[in-house]
């Protein structure tokens, strides 16, 4: 049966095909690429119990219109080149690997130029940037749902009036060196815990008051 499948490859475009795929691997990377790769989702897919979810030494383009939900240690997605997420569904956690103090874990980390169109991401990061890109990342009509020590670290932000980011930071929400939203710079100063991008504008809110194991100040 031709349909009947979870994992298709195609070597000739270097697309990976995820339908409804559980992936487990205790000791490593779920899915390594050495090139670049396009990783297109179909269905509900699942990682889990892995050292990572996906790396790829170069550019990764993550195609929807399906999911990917991922529970690891250590750093969930990693390209080492560009990166860009379309009409998908992410869920990464990415938790400290036991014993290894000296390893961050990022959920998504990214080397070059990040695009992010159509698409939600919810990601939560231990002890590291839940989203770090080295370059610039553009974020159109998406939704982002960023924890972490540092919610989001980029190099320049640009954020259309249709996306909405919700990034909380224990030492910092949003670590950027420019902001451009709906065309227009951004240039107060980031003084709160909680950032919130919505309509083309940002807000600055309080951080995390637990009163009974419960943080009263959570949206």
């Amino acid at each position: 049966d031709q349909n009947n499948w979870n994992i298709r490859w195609d070597g000739a475009d270097y697309t990976l095909t995820l339908k409804g795929a559980n992936l487990s691997s205790q000791e490593k990377t779920a899915i390594t690429a050495r090139e670049s790769l396009t990783l297109v989702l179909e269905g509900e897919n699942l990682v889990s119990g892995a050292k990572g979810a996906v790396y790829v030494e170069g550019s990764l383009t993550i195609q929807g219109p399906g999911s990917l939900k991922a529970d690891v240690e250590a750093n969930g997605i990693r390209a080492s080149g560009q990166l860009s997420i379309r009409d998908a569904a992410l869920e990464i956690n990415a938790a400290q690997p036991e014993g290894e103090s000296t390893i961050l874990s990022v959920a998504i980390e990214a080397g070059g130029m990040t695009e992010i169109s159509g698409s939600s991401l919810t990601l939560n990061s231990q002890e590291a940037e839940a989203l770090e890109v080295r370059d610039s990342l553009t974020v159109t009509d998406s939704t982002l749902n960023a924890q972490g020590n540092y919610g989001l670290a980029v190099d320049s932000l640009t954020v259309d009036k249709a996306s909405l980011l919700e990034l909380y930071g224990r030492a910092e929400p949003l670590d950027a060196n420019t902001i451009t939203l709906d065309g227009q710079p951004f240039t107060d100063p980031i003084t709160q815990a909680r950032v919130r991008i919505q309509d083309g504008k940002l807000y600055q809110e309080m951080g995390s008051l637990y009163v009974g194991g419960v943080d009263i100040l959570a949206p």
